[in-house]
């Protein structure tokens, strides 16, 4: 069961894995709402 594995790597690895999903995202979304933004002004 390869989701039962990644599951339990994921609970062991959650701290790590947090500060790494808050990282990102705080480096993504001004990305991410600037991109929004900048397709929302591309569609006529």
């Amino acid at each position: 069961m390869k989701a039962d594995w990644a599951f339990g790597h994921h609970k062991k690895s959650a701290m790590v894995a947090t500060t790494n999903i808050v990282a990102i995202a705080r480096y993504f979304t001004p990305l991410y709402k600037w991109n929004l933004a900048y397709l929302y002004n591309k569609v006529p």
